[in-house]
């Protein structure tokens, strides 16, 4: 099974590629269907889409049968100097929704597939690339007009498919209450279990304030950000620039010179983007970045390796 699973992660840049020749060559024959979708968030990101529980959109069962959401995404991190890491991160991501038990709130089911090509210094021990598998259930449940809480659990497999067993099995899950204050202002208060060994938990805490219809101003944790929108198309979609706070990196079980290990690192980076949004074309999205507090670790024992700084290219495209 091993071979089989190894050849098919190595192929997914291939996919990818076709993947995205297909949604191109298909995109004027599916807006009609594509204007359709609820537009829904999946994973720790429902704390920003979340709208109010009086506008949750209505979703009947057979929409678990068709795809909400597709997401596809590559990142490049340069490996700048002697000390740099460079990454090439791909990931391939779909969502589908239905009805919760009491058809008042909804349940989203998120797959998704990670590749990271790592390349690292002489002499620090990486292997040349990393893979993660996830699937990612998520509840969002209208408790009254202004208050809904989410919940969501994601199980994965992360390794880089030489080592495996307990120490590949990753759980994230979180839990989030928003309240929509006034017609400008929600608050989030929830906490989320990273499935990491450095930073097992994170708050997910604040608030996302939109003073007019083109600002949106999210100041919290994981992911705080500022986005302003520069055009407004019609059926085109809604053109915006943004930045943005992320943390990022993860943990993987190894294969560490014939020892299981596990690997893990961390970042944090600073992002310029501009995406656009709208529900009868294809959403695209570019962006630069700045990385930096990057570290390298292993659980078994006490090394640790800090990578420079480094810049950071990231575009994608979500219909």
């Amino acid at each position: 099974m091993w071979p089989e699973l190894l050849e098919l992660f190595k192929r997914f840049p291939q996919l990818v590629i076709q993947t995205c020749l297909v949604v191109s060559c298909c995109e004027v024959a599916c807006s009609e269907e594509i204007q359709q979708r609820p537009q829904t968030g999946h994973s720790l990101d429902f704390e920003a889409q979340a709208p109010p529980a009086a506008q949750l959109p209505a979703i009947g069962w057979q929409s678990l049968f068709k795809p909400q959401q597709i997401s596809m995404r590559g990142t490049w991190i340069g490996a700048s100097g002697e000390d740099g890491l460079g990454v090439t991160d791909l990931s391939l991501s779909t969502s589908f929704s239905m009805p919760g038990p009491d058809m008042k709130s909804f349940i989203s089911i998120s797959p998704g597939l990670n590749v990271q090509y790592l390349d690292g210094p002489e002499g620090v021990p990486l292997p040349s690339e990393v893979f993660n598998a996830s699937l990612t259930f998520s509840w969002m449940k209208p408790i009254n007009e202004r208050m809904t809480f989410v919940a969501g659990v994601s199980p994965g497999y992360a390794s880089d498919l030489n080592a495996g067993g307990s120490d590949a099995f990753r759980l994230v899950a979180f839990g989030s209450l928003i309240w929509q204050t006034t017609e400008t202002t929600k608050w989030t208060l929830g906490v989320a279990a990273t499935g990491r060994e450095d930073i097992p938990i994170l708050p997910a805490a604040g608030v996302i304030w939109t003073p007019t219809p083109d600002w949106q101003i999210d100041i919290g944790a994981p992911r705080p950000r500022v986005a302003r929108r520069i055009a407004a198309r019609g059926t085109q979609g809604d053109d915006w620039i943004y930045a943005a706070g992320e943390f990022g990196g993860g943990t993987w079980a190894v294969d560490r010179g014939g020892v299981e290990d596990e690997l893990t690192i961390r970042d944090f980076r600073l992002v310029l983007g501009w995406e656009r949004k709208g529900k009868e074309t294809l959403n695209p999205r570019f962006e630069m970045g700045y990385v930096f507090g990057r570290k390298i670790e292993y659980e078994s024992d006490d090394y640790d390796f800090s990578p420079g700084d480094s810049l950071m290219l990231r575009t994608g495209i979500t219909f």
